[in-house]
């Protein structure tokens, strides 16, 4: 699958759906209220980002990756928007290519940290 090829922080830990469930829905319908039809989820994976959550920090560490790693191209880039810090979109491949986006949510937890996505995407 796309998303396991994309590393997250080892300090980081993988949410179950039922983890934090309001702020991943939250997340997911703020992308797709932006995206109007323009992409579509088709898997996802949600993580909290417990040490002071960082936009910038996130999608640079996640660009690299999928820039040096899986030759990825940004596609779609958007900040400070209702429902999330930020978003990019990255498209792999060129004649059949795949989409990922990563996403952080704008809403912090009590304890500061921040729940953040990977979601495989298809272009409508």
């Amino acid at each position: 699958m796309l998303l396991d090829k994309i590393p997250h922080n080892a300090d980081d830990a993988v949410l179950s759906a039922d983890q934090h469930g309001e702020q991943q829905a939250a997340l997911e319908n703020a992308l797709t209220e932006l995206w109007e039809g323009q992409y579509r989820i088709v898997a996802k994976r949600f993580f909290l980002y417990k040490a002071r959550p960082q936009w910038v920090v996130l999608d640079s560490y996640t660009g690299n990756h999928i820039q040096d790693e899986l030759g990825g191209k940004r596609e779609f880039a958007k900040t400070g928007a209702a429902g999330f810090d930020g978003v990019s979109v990255w498209k792999i491949g060129l004649l059949s290519p795949q989409r990922v986006a990563v996403a952080m949510g704008y809403d912090r937890l009590p304890d500061g940290g921040a729940v953040y996505g990977y979601f495989e995407v298809e272009k409508e």
